[in-house]
């Protein structure tokens, strides 16, 4: 058929589905703002952790020196009176991040969305070639006989035959004729014969029609 025969879709359902665009775009910008910001935190990071190790670096340096200082002092022989107590040393610089850890287990898998809209229906397609014949079925089996129809009414008086032999009579021959044709009016040496046409039997008698014609 030529008319559309498309579901028609609701205007919620299309103010719903625009939204849903709003917000999935909207989604995209922030995790690309994400990303962007995840790289400079990288770079951060490193930076920062390049300075801390030449912090470290350089108070291990200061402190081994300060160490040696100390050594060599304690081990000189003029040293012989005990000094007073030093004050506690400032805490030590936290150490370099440790490496990362091993990827966790994935996580159970999510439940199915919901199924969308069906969509419009396609036009119709363009129409295919015509096919070949076909072979000839067999034939079928031949019916069986009809009712016998009812007897017609009595046709109009026959002429006069050419023939004294050739007279009508009043009973029917049982004997004579078929499905289609049968005789009557039979006498014990004639009969007039009539055809079954259209529903109604008929005289094919005519005429001039005698016993040399019906031979």
């Amino acid at each position: 058929s030529a008319t559309d025969q498309s579901p028609t879709i609701s205007n919620d359902f299309l103010d719903a589905e625009a939204k849903s665009d709003r917000h999935m775009k909207k989604l995209a910008s922030l995790l690309r703002k994400s990303a962007r910001a995840q790289d400079e935190l990288d770079t951060k990071v490193k930076g920062l952790s390049e300075y801390v190790q030449q912090e470290v670096v350089a108070v291990r340096n200061d402190v081994m020196e300060e160490n040696q200082m100390d050594t060599d002092d304690i081990s000189a022989p003029y040293h012989v009176a005990v000094g007073a107590r030093g004050t506690r040393g400032t805490p030590g610089v936290n150490g370099l991040p440790g490496r990362p850890g091993e990827n966790g287990e994935s996580g159970p898998q999510g439940t199915s969305g919901q199924e969308g809209a069906p969509g419009p229906i396609g036009s119709p397609g363009l129409e295919g070639i015509w096919g070949y014949h076909g072979m000839r079925g067999t034939d079928g089996r031949t019916g069986g006989g009809g009712d016998k129809g009812r007897t017609g009414s009595n046709g109009d008086e026959g002429h006069g035959g050419l023939s004294e032999g050739w007279k009508n009579a009043n009973y029917f021959c049982p004997g004579g004729g078929n499905t289609f044709t049968r005789l009557v009016a039979c006498s014990t040496g004639s009969c007039r014969v009539e055809t079954h046409y259209n529903g109604v039997w008929g005289s094919v008698c005519s005429n001039g029609f005698g016993p040399k014609t019906s031979d």
